[in-house]
């Protein structure tokens, strides 16, 4: 799981814990990793911030999802 995150963006720690968690309550074998590096985000054709990629996969882009929507990817 990566979080695409810009510098000092508030939402993209948000949804950092909203997704740890989804994992922690659900017992998920995953981890995150928090992208701050603006070319690997652009590599992703994403401009805007926080973006939640699962297995290499854009899930939601520049808004936070609900604790359901996020269990719904992980499973």
């Amino acid at each position: 799981i990566k979080i695409l995150s810009g510098s000092g963006c508030s939402n993209c720690e948000v949804l950092k814990q909203k997704v740890s968690k989804v994992i922690a309550d659900n017992n998920f074998d995953a981890s995150i990793e928090k992208v701050t590096d603006i070319v690997q985000i652009m590599n992703y054709g994403v401009m805007t911030v926080p973006v939640l990629v699962i297995d290499e996969e854009i899930k939601c882009v520049s808004r936070i999802p609900s604790d359901s929507e996020i269990h719904d990817w992980l499973k």
